[in-house]
Parts: structure tokens; sequence; C-alpha cells
């Protein structure tokens, strides 16, 4: 029998709901770990944009700002940790306007 992980990307690629979704659950899996590794800060982090294998992250302080960048490796290691074919790269974080 087939495991979750193998079917549903099959059946949204079929669908033509790949990208969308794997984004979506990309920035779930980035807040998760921001709430796990970082949560003094978490509620100044949010998560907004990935596209060609680069995570946004938006911080509303300077702190948040430093403490998430540190933490970049953490969030990528819990991507990857998906197993889904999310091939990403680099975190960048960046100021909220």
């Amino acid at each position: 029998m087939d495991r979750l992980s193998v079917i549903l990307p099959k059946v949204l690629r079929e669908r033509g709901l790949t990208d969308v979704s794997l984004t979506e659950l990309v920035l779930e899996t980035a807040m998760q770990c921001i709430h796990n590794e970082l949560p003094a800060h978490a509620e100044f982090l949010k998560p907004t944009l990935f596209e060609q294998g680069v995570l946004t992250v938006k911080a509303q302080n300077s702190e948040a700002l430093g403490v998430c960048d540190a933490k970049a490796a953490v969030i990528i290691r819990a991507v990857r940790a998906l197993q889904w074919g999310v091939a990403i790269g680099d975190v960048r974080v960046v100021m909220a306007r």
C-alpha cells in the first residue's frame, strides 16, 4: 500500500495544484518550526513567500530578524524533512513594512 506522501503529490500534480500546495506546505512547516525553535519571537515572524528555492520570512523587528536569520539552517532542515521533493536552498529574512 502506498504512503500518503507518495499518493498526495501525484494527485495534486494531476489536478495542477502542485506548486500552490507545496508552497502552502512549506510556509506552514516554516511557521511551525519558528513556533518550536523561536517561541519568544514567533509573533514577530511570518513566512510569506516561497519561490525558486528561497523562503522569505518577514520580521517586524530587528531582534526577531537576527534570531531568525541565525536559525535559518534549522528551518531549511525542517522543510527538507517533508520529503516531498521541495528544493529549498535559502531563507531570506527581511523587515516587514
